[in-house]
C-alpha cells in the first residue's frame, strides 16, 4: 500500500514532482488562499497523472466561485483519481451574483 504524501504549503507541493503522486493528503488550512491562491493549487493538481487518491482540505481559506471552478476542473483533469475526500470548511463561498 502506498503511504500519503503530506503537504501543507502551496508553495511545497507546486515544486514536488507531481507527476510521481499517487497518495496524496493537501492540508492548506488557513493559508488564506483566495481564487489566486486555488487557481495556482488547481494547476499543479491538473498535472498530478497518476493521483488515485487524495485528500484536499481548504478550510477557512478566501476561495470563491472562479477558484472553486477551476480546482473542479482541474480534478477532472486527474483520470486516475478514484478516492477523494474534499473539505472546504467554509460556511459558504464568496460569490457574486447579478441580479
Amino acid at each position: 500500500m502506498k503511504q500519503n504524501q503530506y503537504y501543507y504549503k502551496l508553495e511545497d507541493f507546486s515544486s514536488s514532482l507531481l507527476q510521481t503522486h499517487t497518495h496524496l493528503h493537501i492540508c492548506f488550512y488557513y493559508n488564506q488562499i483566495g481564487d489566486a491562491g486555488a487557481s495556482g493549487l488547481a494547476s499543479s493538481l491538473a498535472q498530478c497523472t497518476n493521483l488515485s487518491n487524495l485528500v484536499l482540505a481548504l478550510g477557512g481559506n478566501y476561495i470563491g466561485h472562479v477558484g472553486a471552478s477551476g480546482l473542479g476542473s482541474a480534478l477532472a483533469q486527474c483520470t486516475n483519481l478514484s478516492n477523494l475526500s474534499l473539505d472546504l470548511g467554509q460556511k459558504q463561498f464568496i460569490c457574486s451574483f447579478g441580479l
